[in-house]
C-alpha cells in the first residue's frame, strides 16, 4: 500500500488555483532569481552552449526532484512549526538539533549576502543619483533601518508580502524576458562553436553545474510555504498537493525565463566578447546596450538590482525566521515547561535574533563570508542528502524510492565535493 497523494480524492474535491496560490508562485520565482542573474549568460558564454547543454539537462531536473522530494519530506510530517521540529519527527532530538542549526546557517548565508547587498548598494544609488551628499552605508543606523523594514514587512504575513513583493517581481520578470527578446536580430549561430572533446565537455560543465542548479532554485522558500499551507488546509493531503502544484508552475516558468534569457544573450556574443566582459565586470543588461538607449539600460539596471535584492531578502526572511523559531523553542523547552501560549512570543523573539545577527554581521563587518564560500555543501546536505536517507531509510515514503531518489542524492554529492575541486584546482 502506498503512503502518497489520494489522488483520485484529490481530482473529486475539483481544488481551484487560487490568488493565494499565484501569491506564492510569485515568491518562489523571487526566490529563485537574484540580481547575478545579469551575469550568469557571461559566465556560460566563457564555457560554451555545449557544456551549459549538458549543465542544463543534468542539473534542472535535479532541481526538480530535489525540491519535490524535499517538498514531500516536510509536508508528510504532522509538525508545522520550523524545519527543526520537522526534521526531529524522522531523526530525533540530537540529531534534529544538529540538522536544524545547518539550515539555519544555510538560510542565514543567503540572506547576509542580500543584506550586505541592500546596505552597499541602496546607499550608492541614492548618492549616484544626487539624493544624497554621503554614503549612508557608512552610518551604523542605515543597516538597522534597512534590515528592520523589511524584516518588519516580510514578518507581517504572507498577503502582504504578496502586494509587496509581486509588483517587484512581476517587473524583474518583464526586464529579463524583454532583454532576452531585443538581443535576437544578434543571433549568430556561429557562436555555438565546435562540438568539444569529450575531456573538455566533463571538465567544463563540473565548475557550470551549480550555476545551472542556483539559477532556477528555490529551496529556501519551500517549508514557509509548507507551513503556510499546513496551517490553512485542514487536509494534510490537500495542502500538499497545493504545494507541489506551486512548486510546478514556479518551476516551468522560471526554466523557460531563464533559458530564453541566457541562450539569447549567449548566441549574441563570441566567446571573446564574454570573456572581456568578464573580465570588465559587465553586465548582460550591457550588452542590450545595442538596441536600448543607455540611459533606458542603466535604469533598467538599477531596477533590475534593487528588485532582486528585495525580493529575494523578503522570501530568505521567511526561511530564516522559522529556523530561529524552532532552535528558540528547543533553548525554551530545555529551560522552562513548554507552554500553548508562548508561540506568539517566541516568534517575536525570532524576528529581534534575525534583525540583531544580520545587522552585526554588516555593521562589524565580520568575515563570515569566508565561511560562507561553501555554502554549496551545506545546500547539498539539507536539499538533497538528506532528504533522500529519509526517504531511503523511512518506510513511510516507500512509493518515492526510485531511480530519481539516488540521482538528487549523486547531485548533493557533486555540490558538496565542487567547492573543494574548485578550490584545489585553482
Amino acid at each position: 500500500m502506498t503512503v502518497g497523494i489520494n489522488t483520485e480524492a484529490i481530482n473529486h474535491k475539483n481544488i481551484p488555483f487560487t490568488m493565494y496560490d499565484l501569491g506564492w508562485v510569485v515568491l518562489c520565482i523571487g526566490a529563485a532569481i537574484g540580481s547575478g542573474i545579469v551575469f550568469f549568460p557571461l559566465q556560460v558564454g566563457l564555457k560554451g552552449v555545449w557544456v551549459f547543454a549538458l549543465a542544463v539537462i543534468l542539473g534542472y531536473p535535479a532541481v526538480y526532484y530535489m525540491q519535490k522530494l524535499f517538498i514531500e519530506t516536510m509536508a508528510r510530517s504532522d509538525e508545522q512549526d520550523s524545519y527543526l521540529s520537522i526534521i526531529t519527527s524522522y531523526v530525533g532530538s540530537r540529531w534534529g538539533v544538529l540538522l536544524g542549526a545547518l539550515y539555519s546557517f544555510t538560510m542565514l548565508k543567503s540572506m547576509v549576502e542580500y543584506a550586505l547587498a541592500i546596505t552597499n548598494d541602496s546607499a550608492s544609488y541614492l548618492k549616484t543619483f544626487g539624493l544624497t551628499n554621503q554614503t549612508l552605508s557608512e552610518h551604523w543606523w542605515w543597516s538597522l533601518l534597512l534590515i528592520a523594514g523589511l524584516s518588519l514587512v516580510a514578518s507581517k504575513g504572507e498577503k502582504l508580502l504578496f502586494k509587496v513583493s509581486g509588483s517587484m517581481i512581476a517587473v524583474k520578470l518583464v526586464i529579463i524576458v524583454a532583454i532576452g527578446f531585443v538581443v535576437i536580430p544578434f543571433w549568430d549561430v556561429s557562436n555555438i562553436g565546435a562540438f568539444p572533446t569529450v575531456s573538455h565537455l566533463v571538465v567544463g560543465t563540473f565548475p557550470t553545474l551549480p550555476f545551472a542548479i542556483f539559477s532556477i532554485m528555490f529551496v529556501g522558500i519551500l517549508n514557509p510555504m509548507n507551513i503556510a499551507y499546513k496551517k490553512r488546509e485542514e487536509d494534510k493531503d490537500v495542502a500538499k498537493y497545493k504545494i507541489l502544484r506551486v512548486h510546478k508552475v514556479a518551476y516551468l516558468v522560471l526554466v523557460a525565463t531563464v533559458l530564453l534569457f541566457v541562450m539569447s544573450i549567449v548566441l549574441s556574443i563570441s566567446e571573446a566578447d564574454a570573456l572581456r566582459a568578464y573580465q570588465d565586470n559587465i553586465s548582460a543588461l550591457a550588452l542590450a546596450t545595442k538596441v536600448i538607449p543607455g540611459a533606458t539600460v542603466k535604469y533598467m539596471s538599477v531596477i533590475l538590482n534593487v528588485f532582486s535584492i528585495v525580493t529575494a531578502f523578503l522570501a530568505l526572511y521567511l526561511a530564516v525566521h522559522e529556523s530561529f523559531v524552532g532552535l528558540i523553542k528547543v533553548t525554551v523547552e530545555k529551560i522552562v515547561k513548554p507552554q500553548e501560549n508562548n508561540s506568539k512570543a517566541i516568534s517575536v523573539a525570532a524576528f529581534v535574533m534575525v534583525v540583531l545577527v544580520l545587522w552585526l554581521i554588516v555593521l562589524t563587518n565580520f568575515p563570515i563570508l569566508k565561511v560562507f564560500v561553501f555554502g554549496g555543501v551545506t545546500y547539498g546536505l539539507i536539499s538533497c542528502i538528506i532528504p533522500g536517507f529519509i526517504i531511503l531509510k523511512n518506510d513511510k515514503f516507500s512509493d518515492l524510492r526510485g531511480v530519481s531518489v539516488y540521482y538528487v542524492i549523486l547531485i548533493g554529492m557533486l555540490m558538496c565535493i565542487g567547492p573543494f575541486v574548485m578550490l584545489f584546482s585553482q
